[in-house]
C-alpha cells in the first residue's frame, strides 16, 4: 500500500497529483469576501506540488474517490520548543498550510475527520519523525474556535490586530484508533 495514502474505512486521504478535481470545488460561501482557500487550491497548489514545497491531501469518500469534500496541504515545519533530553533548538513538526471543506459539506464534522485522519497519518509507522502539527489559524473566531476544539493550542497570546495566528498540536497526547497498546506509554504521567 501507498504510504501516502491513508483510510479509516469511511473516508480516503489521498495526495493529490490531478487537480482538475478542484474543477467547481468552493470553500466559500458567495458572500465571502476572503477567498484565499479557494484561490489556492485553483491556482497554487499545483505549483507548490511541483516545486516540492508542500503536498496537497484530498478527503474523499470510499465509493466516491473523484470527489473531493476537502483538502489539507502539508509542508515540513519546526516549532522552536526546546525538549528536555535533547540537544535540538527545534522540535520536527508538519504545518497544515492550508485546510479547507466545501462548502457543501462545512457544519458537518468534515474538517474534523480530516484533521482526525491528519493525525493518525503522522503516527502510523512514525512517517517522518514528527512530534507536532502546527498551522497559523486565520484569527476569526470561527476558525480558532475549530483549531481549539481539535486539540490545538496558542503558541503564543492571541493578537487581535493579527491575520494569522500560529498554533500547535503535539501529536504525543494523540491515540489513533486501534493503537492504543503502542502509544500509550508516550503520554506523560501528571
Amino acid at each position: 500500500m501507498d504510504r501516502n495514502f491513508y483510510s479509516n474505512g469511511k473516508y480516503n486521504l489521498n495526495p493529490v497529483n490531478d487537480f482538475r478535481i478542484f474543477a467547481g470545488f468552493s470553500c466559500c460561501s458567495p458572500s465571502d469576501e476572503d477567498r484565499d482557500l479557494d484561490d489556492f487550491i485553483q491556482n497554487d497548489a499545483e505549483r507548490h506540488r511541483k516545486d516540492l514545497m508542500a503536498v496537497t491531501y484530498g478527503l474523499f469518500l470510499i465509493d466516491c474517490p473523484d470527489a473531493p469534500l476537502a483538502f489539507a496541504t502539508l509542508q515540513n515545519d519546526a516549532l522552536k520548543i526546546h525538549l528536555a533530553g535533547y540537544p535540538y533548538k527545534s522540535s520536527p513538526a508538519v504545518k497544515v498550510g492550508r485546510l479547507g471543506v466545501s462548502a457543501e459539506w462545512q457544519g458537518g464534522g468534515i474538517g474534523t475527520e480530516l484533521l482526525t485522519m491528519i493525525k493518525n497519518f503522522m503516527l502510523t509507522d512514525n512517517r517522518t519523525g514528527c512530534k507536532y502539527i502546527t498551522v497559523d489559524a486565520y484569527n476569526k473566531p470561527r476558525v480558532l474556535h475549530f483549531y481549539q476544539k481539535n486539540g490545538f493550542s496558542f503558541l503564543k497570546t492571541p493578537n487581535l490586530h493579527k491575520k494569522q495566528e500560529p498554533m500547535y498540536f503535539d501529536l504525543l497526547s494523540h491515540v489513533p484508533p486501534g493503537n492504543a497498546y503502542k502509544t500509550c506509554w508516550y503520554v506523560k504521567k501528571a
